[in-house]
């Protein structure tokens, strides 16, 4: 199979995919090109026609390749316009792509015929293209490694995709949404845009982590996920794992086909219950739009529920009282604040847990009464922890202990239980004995030393002094005189007084100041959008010097399109080329400008989503090019007409 894409002028790409067809001309192109050039019965293939001309008006006819042998599954058209500037001056060029899902209905060497384009007064006609049709089962297995490299705008090497080797974690290992098809997942043709949830296991015990995947595989660029509904995932306790804030796919191949996996998100599910639970469907909205020769439609895809069998924990082991929550791999350690406290300070004792679980649910040991100390209430405290795609972390309970003797008092030996379902046993982790020295303070010690000196001996066990030198003695008289004069009488009741008045005529200004910035930004919008527009531009070139070259890219598009959006009162975030193109020249502005802008954002989209690395000096053009179009729409439409 042989990979071709082919770069066309000022920033739009062609993809073409195995023996492309390619027919060209002074003002006009044809082609044809199909994703794979072999497959199985009941698998599907895409085949892209792409016509390229400089003034539609100009078509008489246009005839899409024949395909005898093939079920056409579905069929799209998308249109593009392109600008380019060159030292002949500026050029337009307008792009149709048609998309067509194929299934076969035979096996053997199938042609799809040539396609005709009348152009102008003249022919032209794509290669035929022969497809190899083979029984189920001896079909090209999929590559250990993607295809490298790629034409891009900006050289090789620009972007990234998956690296080919197998994720452990991964749910699509394995998976084929072709499958899909012939089990009736979902509609015929939509094995393009496929949502799947799934779980990592489905027979678990109580407590055991399950991870739960949200991802999307797709044969097209996604803009945004407009919504996500998530069901209730009773029976579990959830923790997340993974809620991506920027959609950044990976590429995966799926025999021999490249696709886009976007992960949307991934949960830790810990079952509270037994018995079978049922996990609901997924229903997400998918925005497409971000191709370069695709328009952008918005589709719900909605995921099959997932059963889950949850075992209870096994009897044999068990130790008694066992928490039926403390599942996992878990250590636990204890220790004291301190090991010598005078009598009557406080004393904290640790407790800390850590490893691999339902953290939150974890139950530490706890203390109701230890000899010789009053024990306080716990307090806990929970640190998360992600490592790949376990959920656990540390979990410390901290306990105040008051000793009420002096002596050497003991804190005993404390235990957690737990059961790993790795391994399918109970574990008790145990800590040491603590042992904590209590001074009876200063005063006792001396009382100590008087009783033993006035003959009456060493006082025989534990002793309970408290200090006398920690007591305040009784005050019998008192001197109430003043101390400060009246504050009246100072320089500062002057200042206080005046506070208010001048806070009052401080608010005054502020309004005079405001009203006069908003009459002044009413009278020109564009003016603070402008201003705005530039700080933006400013940022990307910081970004441009930090390397950062997709951020650079996002950072410029969304300058000139806030910009165009505050100068015109017209949503230009979302909005197709062609028509914001055309809303803006209704509006006004010089068509010089409006050719400039969409130039520029297609030349940044190009380079955002291009699996090639720009240079400095590209980078630094589109940067000069978009301060340009600013400059140029800040000319026009005046205030009047955009309103």
């Amino acid at each position: 199979m042989r990979r071709l894409l082919t770069s066309l002028l000022s920033g739009v790409i062609v993809a073409g995919l195995l023996w492309p067809g390619l027919a060209e001309a002074k003002g006009a192109s044809f082609s044809a090109s199909v994703s794979r050039d072999k497959l199985e019965v009941g698998e599907t293939l895409t085949l892209e026609v792409t016509l390229t001309v400089e003034d539609r008006n100009k078509i008489s006819q246009i005839t899409l390749p024949g395909h005898e042998g093939f079920e056409r599954i579905s069929s799209t058209k998308s249109s593009q316009m392109s600008f380019s500037f060159g030292s002949g001056g500026q050029s337009l060029q307008q792009t149709e792509v048609h998309t067509l899902v194929l299934r076969p209905t035979k096996t053997g060497a199938l042609t799809i015929t040539p396609g005709v384009l009348v152009y102008d007064g003249k022919t032209y006609n794509t290669r035929s293209l022969v497809v190899t049709v083979l029984k189920v089962g001896q079909g090209p297995k999929p590559p250990a490694q993607p295809p490298g490299g790629g034409a891009s705008p900006f050289g090789p090497g620009f972007g990234g995709g998956g690296s080919g080797q197998p994720d452990p974690y991964d749910p699509f290992a394995g998976f084929n949404p072709f499958d899909m098809l012939r089990g009736g997942g979902v509609a015929a043709g939509d094995d393009d845009i496929v949502l799947r949830a799934t779980v990592d296991k489905k027979k678990v015990l109580l407590g055991e982590q399950i991870t739960f995947y949200v991802q999307v595989l797709t044969r097209f660029d996604i803009a945004d996920f407009p919504t996500f509904n998530l069901p209730k995932l009773d029976g579990f306790w959830v923790e997340d794992l993974a809620s991506p804030k920027r959609i950044t796919p990976t590429v995966k191949y799926i025999k021999g086909v490249p696709y886009r996996s976007y992960l949307i998100r991934r949960k830790a599910l810990f079952p509270v219950q037994t018995g079978k639970v049922t996990i609901d469907p997924v229903e997400v909205e998918i925005a497409t739009g971000l191709g370069f020769l695709r328009s952008g439609r918005t589709v719900t895809r909605r995921s099959k529920p997932i059963e889950i069998e949850v075992l209870p924990l096994p009897t044999e082991g068990r130790p008694e009282g066992f928490p039926s929550m403390n599942v996992g791999e878990w250590s636990f350690d204890a220790s004291a604040s301190a090991d010598r406290v005078p009598l009557g300070q406080t004393l904290t004792l640790r407790l800390r847990a850590s490893g691999e679980g339902n953290l939150d649910s974890l139950v530490l040991p706890t203390l109701e009464e230890v000899d010789g100390f009053k024990v306080y209430e716990p307090t806990e405290k929970v640190t998360p922890k992600i490592q790949g795609t376990r959920f656990g972390g540390t979990k410390v309970s901290e306990v105040v202990l008051v000793p009420q003797r002096s002596g050497t008092l003991r804190i005993p030996r404390l235990s957690l239980a737990h059961f790993d379902p790795e391994r399918g046993q109970y574990f008790v982790r145990r800590s040491d004995p603590i042992e904590i020295e209590v001074s009876a303070g200063a005063g006792g010690q001396a009382a100590l030393a008087g009783g033993a000196a006035a003959g009456n001996g060493a006082p025989k066990g534990p002793t309970n002094l408290l200090d006398p030198e920690g007591l305040r003695t009784i005050r019998y008289s008192s001197d109430l005189r003043r101390v400060q004069p009246e504050p009246w009488h100072g320089p500062v009741f002057a200042w206080v007084l005046a506070l208010p008045l001048g806070l009052f005529l401080a608010f005054l200004l502020g309004d005079r100041v405001r009203d006069h910035l908003q009459r002044r930004a009413g009278a020109d919008p564009g003016r603070k959008a402008q201003g705005l527009a530039r700080a933006k531009l400013k940022a990307a070139r910081k970004l441009r010097k930090k390397g950062a070259w997709g951020e650079a890219f996002a950072e410029t598009e969304r300058a000139l399109l806030d910009y165009v959006a505050e100068k015109s009162r017209i949503p230009a975030r979302g909005m197709p080329r062609p028509e914001l193109s055309s809303r803006l020249l209704e509006l006004g502005f010089e068509p010089e400008a409006v050719d400039a802008l969409c130039t520029v954002l297609e030349r940044a989209e190009t380079a955002r989503y291009s699996p090639g690395e720009p240079t400095a000096e590209q980078v630094d053009s589109l940067l000069e090019k978009a301060a340009e179009v600013l400059a140029a729409l800040a000319d026009g439409p005046s205030g009047e007409v955009a309103r």
